[in-house]
C-alpha cells in the first residue's frame, strides 16, 4: 500500500477545534506570537506554566504577560535571534537536521533560546521561530534541564517538605492533646461509674416486716438493702401516723 501525503487544508477543516484545543493546552510545546515590535499577543498554557512556575522564574501573573516584550523573558545571548532583518548579524546556530533551504530561509529558524526572568535561572528549550509579514511565531519544545535547575527544584522541594513536616508535627501535637483530654475524660466517667449502683428486676419483699431478701437469702431491713445496693443514704425521721400511734402522750 502507498502511503498517502496529509491534505492540510481537509484535516484543519475537519479537526480545526480540537487541534486549537490541543495547542492551547498541551504540555509537549509551547507557543508564543509576537508582533513586529516583538511585542507578545498571544501565547498558550504551557507558557503561563513555564513564566510562573516557581521552580524556573520569579512570580509573573497571567495578566503581566501580554504586551510585553519577549526579549523580557529570555538571557541576552537569545536576544539576538530575533534579528532576522539583518542580514549581516550573527545567525543562531542550527542543527544537522537542517536542509540547505532551510539554511537559506530567514524566516525559519531552529535554535535554542534561555528564558529567564530578572536575573532568575534559566530554562533552556529547543524552538523553531517562523516570522511572517505581521508576526512572528514561537514554538518550543524539548526543555533542557541543567543541574542548576535540579538543585532549585530540589530546594523548592525540600523547603515543602519542611513546611509540610512542620505542619504534620503541629497537627501530631494538637491529637495528642486531643487524646489525652479525651482519656482524661474516660477515667472520669470510668470512675464514676465504678461508683454508680442502680437497682433493677424484681426484689422480694417481706409484706408485713417489710425487710428485703438478698441474693444470698438473707433479710435485711429497707435502709440497709438500698445503702448497700445504692449510693442513697438514709436520715431517719418520724411520719405524722407513726406519731399517733407510738407517742401520742406527746402530743
Amino acid at each position: 500500500m502507498k502511503n498517502k501525503s496529509i491534505n492540510s487544508e481537509l484535516l484543519i477543516e475537519q479537526y480545526g477545534s480540537a487541534i486549537k484545543k490541543y495547542f492551547e493546552n498541551t504540555d509537549g510545546i509551547i507557543i508564543v506570537i509576537i508582533d513586529e515590535n516583538l511585542l507578545i499577543q498571544g501565547y498558550n498554557t504551557p507558557f503561563l506554566r513555564m513564566v510562573t512556575s516557581r521552580c524556573f522564574f520569579k512570580r509573573v501573573k497571567n495578566g503581566e504577560i501580554k504586551g510585553q516584550s519577549i526579549l523580557s523573558f529570555l538571557m541576552a545571548e537569545s536576544r539576538a535571534v530575533f534579528n532576522f532583518e539583518n542580514k549581516n548579524s550573527n545567525q543562531p546556530e542550527v542543527t544537522d537536521n537542517y536542509s540547505d533551504a532551510d539554511r537559506q530561509d530567514s524566516s525559519f529558524i531552529k535554535t535554542k533560546l534561555n528564558f529567564s526572568i530578572n536575573n532568575s535561572p534559566s530554562m533552556t528549550m529547543n524552538c523553531y521561530i517562523f516570522k511572517t509579514d505581521t508576526s512572528t511565531i514561537i514554538i518550543g519544545e524539548h526543555i533542557i534541564l541543567t543541574d542548576s535547575h535540579f538543585m532549585d527544584k530540589m530546594s523548592i522541594l525540600n523547603n515543602e517538605m519542611a513546611n509540610m513536616l512542620r505542619e504534620i508535627q503541629h497537627k501530631n501535637r494538637e491529637i495528642e492533646q486531643k487524646n489525652f483530654e479525651i482519656e482524661e475524660k474516660n477515667r472520669a466517667l470510668e470512675k464514676a461509674y465504678s461508683e454508680i449502683k442502680t437497682l433493677s428486676g424484681i426484689i422480694p419483699i417481706c409484706m408485713h416486716c417489710k425487710q428485703i431478701r438478698d441474693d444470698q437469702g438473707y433479710w435485711n431491713r429497707v435502709e440497709e438493702y438500698i445503702t448497700k445496693h445504692s449510693a442513697a443514704q438514709f436520715s431517719h425521721g418520724i411520719c405524722p401516723d407513726c406519731m399517733k400511734k407510738h407517742y401520742s402522750e406527746y402530743l
